[in-house]
């Protein structure tokens, strides 16, 4: 009777903390294999970025098992608070139960937008300061 009762809410939360264990691991999986195809294949990304991808956050997961992760990263004695690189990360996996497999990896390297004087602030800006630089595009710098 009450084992039972106890028994099954326990199996259940037992099972959902090895599915979130091995998700953390699948993902950090992920992490290391784009840090090392970055690391061997972009020979103008500076370490310290290589180094913040294994480092970086939990990607956002879609229902279609797929994951996508991004990392913008700027050296820690720039005078700027702008980001200087960017990193993209797709991957896709056949079921929850399965590693990552990564699919897509780019890096860009940011660049100061053209703009004209007379264009105004960028759009949807809300807090826009006549004197602050203009918005960065992104140029794909490495792809795999």
């Amino acid at each position: 009777g009450w084992r039972l009762i106890l028994a099954i809410p326990t199996t259940l939360a037992g099972i959902a903390g090895a599915g979130a264990m091995a998700d953390g691991s699948f993902e950090q999986g992920l992490r290391e294999e784009a840090a090392a195809s970055l690391a061997e294949g972009c020979a103008a990304l500076p370490g310290d970025v290589v180094a913040a991808v294994r480092q970086a956050g939990r990607g956002r997961e879609y229902e279609t098992n797929r994951m996508s992760m991004d990392l913008e990263w700027r050296p820690a004695d720039a005078e700027s608070q702008r980001p200087q690189w960017r990193v993209e990360v797709l991957a896709t996996r056949p079921s929850k139960f399965r590693p990552w497999t990564l699919s897509t990896l780019r890096a860009y390297h940011a660049e100061e937008a053209a703009q004209s004087s007379s264009a105004g602030p960028p759009p949807q800006s809300r807090y826009w300061e006549p004197n602050s630089p203009g918005p960065l595009t992104w140029k794909l710098v490495w792809q795999a």
